[in-house]
């Protein structure tokens, strides 16, 4: 018998609630977002109701005093990029160094060691790969079109919610930014990289608080709720 432990294994349930969970998988396990539909629907009963949150992804860029937030976004997305770059050109240079100096083995595996300890420990941070959010036409399509033999989901409903950024929340994502810079591959880049974060941290004050309720409204969240249900036709 296999000894394998597959979470929730032959367990069923009336309802699922997947919070912002399709977003999140990119930074933990890239390009498997279109297979979750089908891990979850294994454990929906029929006539279940599945429960889908996501975040409509920040556009690139708005009219008026929210662009801000658009800003923040990317240049956060970049110093996450920028500090998962250091890491694999340290794991690759140890390799190099291993491979061309020829290495005795017990330095060898000190060396790989080494670097796959510093993987290992930033990538217990929340990473250094950018969460990849889906609009909520992507998740339409997703839904409408899961069929596992005769078991389909159809959606019952979609409600979006506003975000309201305020100085402190947009601040949290510059911090996100911040995070990162010991990890950039040049002490030079993350100095002009902290120049911006600091300017943009600034600017967000200034643009939220002219701004009526002390918020910018950029972009929405939404809810899809979809029921499990047997097409006696198919």
């Amino acid at each position: 018998a296999s000894t394998t432990n597959i979470l929730c294994e032959n367990q069923t349930y009336d309802t699922i609630l997947a919070d912002y969970l399709i977003g999140s998988i990119d930074g933990f396990a890239p390009y498997f977002q279109d297979c979750v539909l089908e891990r979850l629907c294994r454990h929906l009963k029929v006539g279940g109701k599945l429960y889908i949150v996501g975040l409509e992804p920040v556009p690139d860029q708005v009219k008026g005093d929210g662009d801000i937030v658009c800003r923040v976004r990317k240049v956060r997305d970049a110093c996450i990029l920028l500090a998962g770059t250091f890491l694999c050109v340290l794991f690759h240079f140890c390799m190099k160094f291993v491979f061309l100096f020829d290495v005795p083995v017990n330095k060898h595996i000190t060396l790989i060691s080494f670097s796959s300890r510093s993987k290992q420990k930033h990538s217990k941070m929340k990473g250094h790969r950018c969460y990849r959010e889906y609009p909520q036409t992507w998740m339409h399509r997703q839904i409408t079109s899961h069929s596992s033999g005769n078991k389909k989901l159809k959606i019952l409903s979609t409600t979006q919610f506003p975000i309201l950024y305020s100085h402190s929340s947009i601040c949290r994502q510059i911090n996100v930014a911040k995070s990162k810079l010991s990890l950039f591959p040049s002490q030079t880049l993350a100095n002009e990289m902290r120049v911006v974060l600091e300017d943009l941290e600034k600017e967000s004050l200034e643009k939220t608080r002219r701004s009526k309720n002390g918020r910018l409204t950029v972009g929405f969240d939404y809810v899809v709720a979809a029921e499990l249900y047997e097409d006696e036709e198919a």
